[in-house]
């Protein structure tokens, strides 16, 4: 499989990850649009490091979400250019090989549940707008944190007939920024940490009867 085969539309969520000496940073970033056999384009990430901006050469590892695979998509590509105006975005190499995680691949449904978010010192009110056993999407028209911010998800599903209230531990892997025509909206990629068998147990069983 090769990269024009993902179907990848712009606005698709990325994570970069940017190799030091000392750790592994990952930043989110966002399709732009890309080149076949030349350049992917994205958007300009968050500062790594005031006094480390990203250089151009260095690798990077991209991991996606593909819809159409259903399931994680990963590969390495240098960085090609830095571009500020007038849009601030990068270029970054074609890459050769991709990578199927098969590990997070999982049946994903479209949802409407209203969610509670809990981080930090904030409770805060958002959507998820889909749902599977490893992970979710979410909405909310209130900033709740980067990459890696950890936070606590509280939502209600109907199982056979009743409402239960269910908790799931998470960490954010994307951010994008949505302008809808009622205002603007904040749409996340989370990762479920923590799962236990119950909570799996009754989000396979609401997915499976939705």
């Amino acid at each position: 499989m090769n990269f024009d085969q993902l179907k990848l539309l712009p606005g698709t969520n990325l994570q970069l990850e940017f190799h030091q000496a000392s750790s592994h940073l990952k930043r989110a970033s966002n399709l732009i649009g890309y080149v076949p056999n030349q350049c992917i384009i994205v958007s300009m990430p968050p500062l790594i490091d005031e006094s480390r901006p990203m250089q151009v050469g260095e690798l990077v590892d991209v991991t996606l979400y593909s819809d159409e695979l259903n399931c994680s998509i990963l590969f390495s590509v240098q960085v090609l250019s830095l571009i500020d105006k007038p849009l601030a975005h990068v270029y970054l190499g074609f890459p050769v090989f991709i990578a199927k995680d098969e590990a997070r691949k999982a049946q994903r449904v479209a949802t409407s549940l209203i969610a509670t978010i809990k981080s930090s010192s904030k409770s805060l009110a958002g959507k998820i707008i889909d749902l599977s056993i490893s992970g979710c999407k979410l909405t909310a028209k209130d900033v709740i944190g980067q990459a890696d911010t950890k936070l606590l998800l509280v939502t209600k599903l109907s199982i056979d007939g009743s409402d239960k209230i269910i908790q799931l531990k998470g960490t954010i892997k994307s951010q994008l920024a949505i302008q809808r025509a009622d205002g603007e909206f904040y749409e996340y990629g989370i990762s479920f940490n923590e799962i236990t068998s119950e909570q799996k147990g009754n989000i396979e069983h609401y997915i499976n009867n939705i």
